[in-house]
């Protein structure tokens, strides 16, 4: 329970209240990283278990007592958790809009048709303003950024 109020925002001196284990620290963070990784791929409780026992070699006994542990303080966790992500922005989309403008022109040497993307992007901030951005892309551009979100999307996957 010490490493869930930890990560849940309360100070715990790990080395003060545990002063036979050598390396708390580094078995709550153990502990940490199994909880987030719960919530964050929404695993069932026999996936948190076996994450435990086979990944962390961490005994049998004591991992069934830490998953009881974190489905006991289960939303609690998960309201830290949120909170800890919305601090990490001080903004957050609101809405988005998007059209394509094609312009055409022609001449006895040349035909240019050239497809441009216009995003706007709008955001509010915690003060309550909103903001609104936009962005004119090419084909390449749009591209780009296409092939950028499926790399961040097979991370994130991934993690």
């Amino acid at each position: 329970h010490r490493a869930i109020d930890d990560l849940c925002g309360r100070a715990v001196n790990f080395s003060k209240e545990y002063k036979s284990v050598t390396h708390a620290h580094d078995v709550a963070s153990v502990l940490q990283d199994g909880i987030r990784t719960f919530f964050g791929k929404q695993l069932k409780e026999p996936e948190l278990l076996a994450f435990f026992t086979e990944q962390q070699n961490v005994p049998s006994k004591v991992a069934k007592v830490l998953v009881s542990a974190v489905i006991s303080r289960q939303a609690e966790i998960k309201k830290q958790l949120v909170e800890h992500l919305v601090n990490i922005s001080s903004s957050h989309m609101t809405d988005f809009d998007w059209s394509l403008q094609l312009t055409m022109a022609t001449s006895h040497l040349s035909q240019v048709r050239t497809p441009l993307l216009i995003l706007t992007i709008y955001t509010q901030w915690l003060d309550g303003s909103s903001h609104e951005y936009t962005f004119e892309m090419t084909k390449d551009d749009v591209d780009k950024v296409l092939t950028s979100f499926a790399k961040i999307a097979a991370e994130v996957r991934d993690a």
